[in-house]
């Protein structure tokens, strides 16, 4: 074998080793790949889980908060046994004296903040689609009163509703206060 073969021989033998490398390397790196993907769908569910456990701590300590007796009377005069929102309600929040009327925005600042949190979680992804168009709409309802109470509405959600209250897909009727 002269020189010449023999280096023939060589590289094609480095490029049979640089070819299986290659080979060997892309299998590796699926295999990575698959892993993190795998990895980043276990955080995702973690973090859904975070989630929905905030929101129904949160839920729960308002709920709490609204079952306080003088706080329940409140809401009794304003909602009329109906937790839903409707004209009459902007009279009978009215007729409420000046520590009620504060009372009673705390209930609606408490859940302006929880509708909030929920929706830029939404914008994160860690929402389902039917619970954002829950939020969507409790937004879309609540707001008008809201802002006839006078309650502290975060900055980001009167953004959102700026940017969503001509949406169609948003039903506008009554919705439950929590």
């Amino acid at each position: 074998m002269t020189f010449i073969e023999f280096s023939e021989v060589l590289g094609n033998l480095g490029e049979f080793i640089g070819s299986v490398a290659v080979l060997v390397t892309l299998i590796y790196l699926a295999v990575q790949v698959r892993h993190s993907r795998d990895l980043l769908e276990e955080n995702r569910r973690i973090a859904l889980g975070q989630v929905s456990q905030t929101n129904a701590g949160f839920k729960f300590e308002l709920q709490k908060y609204q079952a306080q007796p003088h706080l329940a009377q409140i809401r009794v005069k304003v909602e009329q046994g109906e937790a839903v929102y409707h004209e009459e309600e902007r009279a009978l929040f009215d007729q409420l004296n000046p520590v009620e009327k504060i009372q009673w925005r705390s209930i609606h600042a408490q859940f302006a903040i929880m509708l909030d949190d929920s929706l830029y979680q939404s914008s994160l992804g860690l929402v389902a689609e039917q619970d954002r168009e829950i939020l969507a709409q409790q937004v879309k309802s609540s707001m008008p009163y809201w802002v006839y109470f006078g309650i502290y509405i975060p900055t980001r959600l009167v953004h959102w509703h700026e940017q969503h209250k001509n949406d169609q897909r948003i039903s506008s009727g009554p919705v439950g206060d929590s």
